[in-house]
């Protein structure tokens, strides 16, 4: 798998100007979000989650 930099505090901070009360990270990410449906590819936490209220928003 390709290694991917951690967020940084300009780029989250950005992230919750721009999506307010859509954007979760950190502890509130539950673990839902840290699998696929393929087991094979592991367990892998995500360090933000946003939650378009359309699909317009994406």
């Amino acid at each position: 798998m390709p290694a991917y930099k951690k967020l940084t505090e300009p780029v989250l901070e950005r992230l919750r100007r721009v999506l307010g009360e859509a954007l979760v990270f950190g502890e509130a990410v539950k673990e839902d979000f840290s699998h696929d449906e393929m087991p094979i590819y592991g367990k892998f936490a995500p360090e933000a989650v946003c939650f378009p209220s359309s699909t317009e928003e994406v």
